[in-house]
């Protein structure tokens, strides 16, 4: 691999996370600040079922949005009728 290219020249001094450990440290610290679990509700948007049985979709509020992968949906999304513009809890 070639040398990276820094993308901000000014911020010299910043960590340099590989996507690996910036991904595990994201997990962890969501698996410890969220131990019970959580809910998201929101609007379903760009909702897509997949061939291979997989849900794509994203969860949306006025401030943000998340993407959602469903393994193994498209039989539930079916059954409950998941669409796009649909208010959901997950």
């Amino acid at each position: 691999m070639s040398h990276p290219i820094r993308l901000d020249e000014a911020n010299q001094e910043a960590r340099i996370w590989s996507v690996s450990d910036l991904n595990r440290n994201v997990r962890q610290t969501l698996e410890r600040s969220y131990q019970e679990g959580v809910w998201v509700r929101g609007e379903i948007s760009n909702f897509l079922s997949h061939r291979s049985g997989h849900v794509y979709f994203s969860l949306k509020d006025k401030g943000a949005q998340v993407r959602v992968v469903f393994l193994n949906g498209a039989g539930v999304a079916r059954n409950l009728k998941l669409d796009n513009g649909q208010e959901v809890e997950v």
